[in-house]
């Protein structure tokens, strides 16, 4: 059985397709295969679209990448001219625009002469956004550019989004590679489905998914904040949003919320969790902003909100702050029917006039 190490190595000449539903492996194999690489010497050019080549950069050296030879690492960056950032020139970075892949053609030509050597491995990541941008034009650039890199005796792998365009565009780039991944989440494993391969039988290669624990840190905007504190605590104050107001309807959080679960049902859930599940927690804000007598509530908050009486002296503190006065829904706890580990809130959402 193939192993996911021997998947990395990619043959000379050949092209492989990683195809795959967002935040199922793609990026994190390209890493992998880049690291890889670079250990045995191979020049690698990097073609980034969704990120920048500092992003790349820091992901890979989260990843392991030490100190690399001048040369080894080069960059297209058709990210930033794409979405009209200004950057700092690189001396290792050509830079494009997906708008234009007759760009990512010149700065790959570029870059092989400046390598001036065979085996370079031509990592592109990924072709989503060039195929959002040209359509079926990303056929020719693969058969025209890709293609004729792999012939002068390079390697080249690249992902796709599944289900990003039309299902005929898709066949027709699978037909042009050499080698297909694809690329999914299956209880809590990265499953890697190796459909065709110049050197590997078809197969099927189950990763466990390793979670690292993050550190999220969040740059606060110390005016504003202290002056929604002091709001919190006054009950009073001038609007901190003049231009519409403090109360905002809920429907618009709720259609950002439904048009996420449209965008990705898979990930957006746990990406969503994993933006609130820190920023909840009272440590994480600027400790000179926050009144003493907010201090001292935290201080005294339980330890544990499993049992009811627990929970009942937090929605009591909650409703002390009047939320509805804030914009927020109306509070109320059900005592009732709630129980160990089981708690139930009922939310009103507020009628306001619009003038």
């Amino acid at each position: 059985m193939a192993s996911l190490i021997e998947l990395q190595e990619i043959p000379s000449k050949n092209m492989i397709l990683l195809v795959g539903p967002p935040g199922s492996g793609k990026t994190t194999f390209c890493k992998q295969t880049i690291l890889k690489s670079l250990a045995m010497d191979k020049p690698i050019i990097y073609v980034v679209t969704e990120y920048g080549p500092s992003e790349a950069e820091k992901a890979l050296k989260e990843q392991g990448l030490g100190d690399v030879e001048r040369g080894l690492l080069n960059y297209v960056d058709a990210y930033n001219e794409t979405v009209g950032v200004a950057v700092t020139d690189r001396v290792d970075t050509v830079y494009a625009d997906c708008n234009d892949l007759s760009s990512i053609d010149i700065a790959i030509t570029k870059l092989l002469e400046q390598i001036g050597r065979k085996d370079v491995l031509l990592v592109f990541d990924s072709l989503t956004s060039p195929y959002l941008f040209g359509g079926s034009e990303i056929l020719r650039f693969m058969r025209k550019t890709l293609s004729r890199f792999t012939t002068k005796g390079n390697a080249v792998v690249a992902s796709i989004d599944e289900g990003c365009g039309k299902p005929e565009d898709l066949v027709a780039m699978r037909s042009i590679v050499n080698g297909i991944i694809e690329t999914d989440i299956e209880n809590g494993k990265k499953v890697l489905n190796v459909v065709k391969h110049p050197q590997i039988e078809p197969t099927r290669i189950e990763v466990q998914v390793t979670i690292p624990p993050r550190i999220v840190s969040y740059l606060y905007d110390i005016d504003y904040l202290r002056r929604e504190m002091e709001l919190m605590v006054k009950g009073a104050g001038a609007a901190l949003r003049p231009e519409v107001g403090d109360l905002i309807n809920i429907a618009w959080r709720d259609l950002v919320f439904w048009s996420g679960m449209l965008w990705d049902p898979k990930r957006f859930p746990t990406m969503m969790y994993e933006l609130t599940k820190y920023s909840e927690d009272a440590s994480n804000f600027p400790s000179e902003i926050i009144p003493l007598r907010v201090k001292l509530l935290f201080k005294f908050m339980p330890k544990s909100y499993s049992k009811v009486k627990d929970m009942r002296k937090f929605m009591n503190t909650i409703m002390r702050f009047k939320p509805e006065e804030h914009g927020m829904a109306i509070f109320e706890y059900l005592e009732d029917v709630s129980k160990t580990d089981e708690h139930y809130i009922r939310l009103r959402e507020q009628r306001l006039e619009c003038h």
